[in-house]
């Protein structure tokens, strides 16, 4: 169940110079509570520790220190801080997907950026010499010998096919980034990556097996799994997702937000051109 927090950073737009946090706030009290409810309620006070709460989002995971408050907590303030300004795309974009889910993302192209967008903070978080292959959304089916390709490309053996389907997208892998550990290129760093831009990220499965067991055979067993969502999940819930998709890591907003490589033109333009198309 998403907290306040949760709710109202979702309403919260960084493109905008200045935000009316007060008028977030008032619209979120009264979807919640009733006439008799918001009479007990210390306003100010609720709205202080709301932005306490996002300020703390903000500054010590997403590391943009981009929000200053004024008129008594009414009104937030966008910095404009240089080399930043794209992570305020990107926030809108996971706020907007949050709230709009899955519905219709192979068709918008939400799905497809998502994968990219998740690639992207993912290999910049492995660091200089880390590479990426796309696999999912928007591209070519899954067949043998697109996956003899990723093996040579990621230098480990190809293993057995009876398994792959006639017609897989992906078969549950939409993007693999990999670092080599030095000059020999045996037993790399390799993330198996799956991108949920929906809502349903609890109902998605773990990685399938056929990519641990069967497609390559890997130096290093089992490889590590990776799932990116558009929420940001806190503390305990980040780990009970942790849990439930098979121990994988979990990049959620605060870990894409830190982590994505605003060098990339190319992606950039794609995440402003998407927001700047929302109707």
């Amino acid at each position: 169940m998403d907290t306040a927090i949760d709710i109202i950073e979702d309403r919260i737009s960084l493109i905008d110079s200045f935000i009316n946090f007060e008028e977030i706030i008032n619209e979120y009290l009264s979807e919640t509570h009733t006439d008799e409810e918001l009479q007990e309620i210390d306003i100010l006070s609720f709205r202080k520790r709301q932005l306490d709460s996002l300020q703390y989002r903000f500054i010590k995971l997403y590391n943009l220190n981009i929000l200053t408050s004024e008129n008594g907590y009414c009104t937030l303030k966008v910095n404009d801080v240089l080399n930043l300004n794209i992570k305020n795309y990107l926030h809108r974009f996971l706020t907007y997907k949050s709230i709009t889910g899955g519905s219709n993302a192979n068709l918008d192209g939400s799905a497809e950026l998502f994968e990219d967008i998740s690639a992207n903070a993912v290999k910049n978080f492995l660091g200089e010499g880390s590479k990426s292959i796309m696999i999912g959304e928007g591209r070519a089916n899954l067949t043998e010998d697109r996956l003899k390709e990723i093996s040579l490309e990621i230098n480990e053996n190809p293993g057995i096919f009876y398994n792959l389907p006639n017609k897989a997208k992906d078969d549950g892998v939409d993007f693999i980034v990999y670092k080599p550990i030095d000059e020999r290129n045996i037993g790399n760093l390799i993330i198996l990556g799956q991108a949920c831009v929906g809502k349903h990220f609890k109902d998605k499965k773990t990685i399938y097996q056929r990519w641990q067991d069967e497609y390559i055979t890997f130096a290093i067993k089992p490889p590590t799994t990776l799932l990116s969502v558009v929420y940001f999940l806190e503390s305990n819930k980040l780990r009970n997702v942790h849990s439930e998709f098979g121990n994988s890591i979990i990049f959620d907003r605060g870990r894409i937000l830190r982590y994505y490589d605003t060098s990339d033109e190319n992606l950039n333009n794609r995440i402003i051109d998407f927001i700047k198309n929302i109707k």
